[in-house]
């Protein structure tokens, strides 16, 4: 079971309670990719965190053109935000891979993921709540199978669809007021 976070490694991402959350779970078939850079000092803090924790690999960045093999290399994308995200490029790019998210349950990441059906929240930077989330996932890997048919199905916007569309949105409550 292939766990995976993918952004910045910055603090309000909350990838240190990833780490701490994944340490805990028991078993060699499980590891852990971090992609992504962030300033030096909090991401020597999570390198600390990881020690000597062979499951754990810092994978660095990865090219826009890469994106498909780094999402088809992980079976769960993480997203441990602790600050309100609309609606995370990193998320979108799982969902069209076809790959469940595991997120924080705040901000437009809880709008998007259903639990059960795309993936699963946890309350945020809540370390215990997602380390049993991943748990569940590892000990009832099946259930992956059931989230990416589910995903199969699914017709999501690119980001130009859907920046067309909030722009469509904006205009007409523009015209709205501008009438009223």
């Amino acid at each position: 079971m292939t766990f995976c976070y993918a952004g910045s490694l910055t603090r309000h991402k909350g990838v240190h309670l990833l780490l701490d959350a994944f340490r805990g779970l028991k078993g060699d078939g499980t590891g852990l990719l971090i992609y992504g850079s962030g300033p030096g000092e909090y991401e020597r803090r999570l390198r600390a965190l990881a020690g000597d924790d062979g499951r754990i690999r810092f994978m660095g960045v990865y090219a826009p053109e890469d994106t498909a093999s780094v999402f088809g290399g992980c079976d769960v994308v993480v997203i441990p935000s602790v600050w309100y995200e609309n609606y995370p490029l990193v998320m979108h790019e799982a969902l069209m891979s076809r790959v469940p998210v595991l997120a924080s349950g705040i901000g437009g990441m809880s709008e998007k993921i259903k639990d059960g059906w795309n993936g699963n929240t946890f309350r945020v930077g809540d370390v215990e709540d997602l380390r049993q989330k991943m748990r569940d996932i590892v000990a009832h890997p099946s259930v992956l199978n059931q989230y990416k048919e589910n995903l199969s199905g699914l017709l999501l916007p690119t980001v130009e669809q859907e920046a067309s569309r909030y722009l469509k949105i904006f205009e007409e409550l523009k015209l709205s007021r501008e009438r009223a």
